[in-house]
């Protein structure tokens, strides 16, 4: 019958009140589990505390022991490593009354030992480098926040400064935060309506995780609707790990991305391999350059297109292009020493034209690259400027018969678009998105673009044929100034769902 009992007992406990009471707050719930589990042990087990006999005195042993057989407590004072304790004496009296009932609560001084001082840890850091970033904003309440690694030479910065300018054409106030610690030659060029927060040089004493942390706060709190990653590392992660908190305060998030990239063992190593897995919910909408990548991109991660959206950069010019190439033996290459860029391909193909000089403007950063820079100086036919600032600029200094593209993975660099809009014709790679620019019509893309003898080829025809070289050049000419303009740019923006206006895709 006992047996019966209980077992009804536990039924209608699990099927019954369970139910009910995972119904109520979790502190509720503790108080009613901890009843039924006293009431079980009373009842069940037949445990009882005789709370009579503690009333106003101390406790006692049990009666069911005669006082007489019991072992006599000996009290002595407690050795100076205990009275010496974090605890207060009271405490350490409680302990000992407690002992008779716990042994292992004795004030021992190994037990005393173990208890320690804690002091919250105080990290001043952070706080100071948010408050610096909160002098810097001011009074501005910026409607976009960009999120970039630095400012330095290169398309992708260079996409910085024009996705800035037409969000200030459209009204929008913007802040941009460069996340790596490292001087931006180009921050200089940013509009001046615009304010910046070198986040990486403030945070260089910070761990990665302050540093993401102070982003954090600085996102959450400002009233930009619109966030936009843009190559910074510690954007992505601020994504990867806090976008919940972004998407709950109406942050609508956007990225750019332009082509994958490759470490040095040639693995894919690209901001879609490492993120889009994590990120991809949070994203708003992903900017691509050309129309080459969002396909890759679905065919690589399954991604869907809808929210990738195709925006060609633009090119700053004033007055009509002007053709300036010359039949002379001298060819251009400008770019980093970087291994994208295929500076050992460029040294093979100038072995090929001894005939011809080429003129190289560039600058290395590590020692594969200073190592590729010895070996430019040492081939006889190579000429090293180093670093430029415009590619405008190089072309009005020099003489040249056209420009060499050299690079084994791109999207669409705007350095192509430059080199057009100074007044050259393009020997190119058709690498990513490149022939969506240097097509047989625009100029001579090569296919072949591992093989140094397939360029030789290309420089050879591009150097025997003035009108074929020139005719190109003007279709060239005729493709940037119908897609490829600062208007064209800020039009293809404004069709981006939420990223001017509030209307997005649901």
């Amino acid at each position: 019958m006992r047996g019966f009992l209980v077992a009804a007992i536990r039924f209608v406990w699990r099927k019954m009140f369970l139910p009910v009471i995972g119904l109520l707050p979790v502190y509720r719930q503790m108080q009613v589990r901890t009843l039924a589990h006293h009431a079980k042990m009373t009842l069940a087990h037949g445990q009882v505390i005789e709370f009579d006999r503690f009333v106003g005195a101390k406790l006692s042993p049990s009666p069911s022991v005669p006082e007489a057989e019991l072992p006599p407590v000996i009290s002595e004072p407690l050795p100076a490593s205990a009275t010496s304790s974090l605890l207060p004496a009271w405490m350490v009296d409680e302990l000992r009354s407690l002992s008779s009932i716990e042994p292992d609560l004795f004030p021992s001084p190994d037990l005393l030992g173990r208890f320690v001082a804690y002091t919250p840890p105080m990290e001043l850091g952070p706080g100071q480098v948010y408050a610096e970033c909160c002098l810097i904003i001011g009074n501005l309440s910026p409607d976009i926040i960009f999120l970039i690694p630095w400012l330095i030479p290169g398309g992708a910065d260079q996409g910085v400064l024009y996705h800035v300018e037409a969000a200030l054409a459209a009204g929008k106030k913007a802040l941009v935060i460069s996340t790596i610690d490292r001087e931006s030659s180009w921050m200089s060029r940013l509009p001046e309506q615009a304010k910046c927060i070198e986040l990486g040089i403030l945070g260089r004493e910070l761990s990665e995780a302050q540093r993401l942390s102070v982003l954090t706060r600085v996102v959450l709190q400002s009233p930009a609707r619109v966030i936009h990653i843009v190559n910074s590392p510690l954007g992505w992660e601020m994504l990867k790990q806090y976008g919940r908190s972004l998407i709950a305060v109406d942050k609508r998030v956007f990225a750019s991305v332009f082509c994958d990239d490759y470490n040095h063992y040639g693995a894919i190593h690209s901001y879609a391999q490492m993120y889009f897995v994590d990120c991809w919910k949070f994203l708003q909408g992903v900017m691509c350059d050309t129309r080459w990548y969002p396909q890759d991109l679905a065919r690589q991660y399954g991604v869907s297109l809808d929210k990738i959206t195709t925006v060609y950069f633009p090119v700053n010019f004033h007055n009509s292009p002007v053709y300036r190439a010359a039949s002379v033996p001298r060819v251009l290459w400008a770019g980093r020493f970087c291994k994208q860029k295929r500076v050992d391909l460029l040294i093979e193909i100038a072995r090929f034209l001894p005939e011809i000089n080429f003129a190289v403007y560039g600058y290395a950063t590590n020692e594969y690259e200073h190592d590729l820079e010895k070996q430019l100086h040492e081939q006889a036919n190579i000429t090293v400027h180093g670093k430029f600032d415009s590619l405008r600029s190089v072309v009005d200094g020099g003489v040249y018969s056209l420009f060499l593209f050299t690079s084994g993975w791109e999207g669409l660099p705007i350095t192509l678009l430059d080199a057009t809009i100074a007044g050259l014709p393009i020997v190119a790679s058709a690498v990513g998105g490149v022939p969506e620019f240097v097509t047989e019509k625009t100029g001579y893309p090569v296919w072949e673009v591992g093989a140094p003898g397939a360029y030789v080829n290309c420089i050879r025809e591009a150097m025997a044929d003035e009108f074929t070289r020139r005719k190109k050049w003007e279709s060239a000419v005729e493709l940037v100034l119908s897609r490829h303009t600062v208007e064209y740019f800020s039009e293809q923006l404004k069709g981006v769902p939420g990223y001017f206006t509030d209307e997005v895709k649901l």
